[in-house]
């Protein structure tokens, strides 16, 4: 007893000092939570996976949960299932045992979905390695989606659409498309308002329709808009604007050729075919498109991105 008194007393404290306050911490944890809320919209939920680790990276995750750091003030929270899980955090080389369980997780977790493997031996396998009892490393490939009990539904699961579209393209697209068609129309009404007298009456007879119009496209700017900030009331004026353009687009192209049936005396005959070949090529891509962005709206993945 007396020889480690004396090795204690002799050895002294041997732990590193506190550290001192930062100003820039507290910046940094205002900017971590509004890059959450930017990416998210709420908290970030993790679901973590002790995947064959030593515990030693545990220790870290429970110390991260003290109310020292206050990790959910930062608007992140440890989640005790997948399916409400956001994000993977995955710790140990990954056990044969674990290989199946870790796997199912993964599949329980709803998409889009992050998985952060974190210390050596979830990065790498570490001193562990790759062997009869370790997979070396977290691998998450892509298999198919199973129940709880672990039956594979590759039949019923739900496809993948080939017309989804990105959300960021969407709003882009559309934004940008309807600032463009609002100055398009502007500048066309104008140059009409001063040419002759044919297209005087042909303005005359498509005010009520272009008025219309023009408000639909303020729908789709503002629902653009919305979609790039992520706005729940973005996606609903956009869907709304997609729809409004598939049923007004045709009747729009359907009363302006109505307009040239028939011209003045003097005035040369309607190309009929070059005028239906025009308006069916603008109306199919922008039909197509509508129809595409109602199906990525309508998504579980937009559905929870917006949420």
């Amino acid at each position: 007893m007396y020889q480690l008194l004396k090795q204690i007393a002799k050895t002294g404290i041997v732990t590193e000092p506190a550290p001192l306050p930062d100003a820039a911490l507290r910046a940094l944890e205002q900017r971590l939570g509004e890059l959450i809320l930017k990416h998210f919209g709420r908290a970030l939920a993790i679901r973590h996976v002790d995947a064959g680790s030593c515990n030693g990276c545990e220790l870290e995750i429970h110390a991260m949960n003290s109310p020292y750091y206050n990790l959910e003030g930062l608007g992140i929270k440890f989640v005790a299932s997948p399916r409400h899980a956001d994000m993977l955090l995955v710790t140990g080389p990954v056990s044969r045992n674990m290989e199946t369980a870790l796997r199912r997780t993964w599949e329980a977790t709803p998409d889009p979905k992050l998985v952060v493997a974190i210390g050596d031996c979830g990065c790498t396998g570490g001193i562990f390695g790759e062997s009869y009892a370790s997979c070396g490393r977290s691998r998450l490939p892509a298999y198919p989606r199973r129940d709880p009990a672990g039956n594979s539904h590759r039949d019923n699961a739900r496809p993948q659409v080939a017309m989804e579209l990105p959300l960021a393209f969407i709003g882009w697209f559309f934004t940008l498309a309807s600032a463009g068609a609002l100055v398009l129309g502007a500048a066309l009404i104008a140059m009409l308002a001063t040419a002759g007298d044919l297209q005087r009456r042909y303005l005359g007879y498509s005010m009520w329709n272009d008025l219309v119009l023009a408000a639909i496209w303020v729908l789709g700017l503002a629902g653009g808009i919305g979609v790039i900030r992520l706005q729940p009331w973005g996606r609903y004026l956009l869907e709304l604007f997609c729809w409004a353009l598939i049923v007004l687009l045709p009747l729009s192209a359907a009363s302006r050729l109505y307009a040239l049936r028939q011209p003045d005396p003097g005035q040369p005959p309607v190309n009929w075919l070059g005028a239906i070949g025009g308006v069916t090529l603008i109306l199919i891509p922008v039909i197509a498109i509508c129809a595409a962005t109602i199906v990525t709206l309508r998504s579980p993945e937009a559905t929870k991105a917006f949420s």
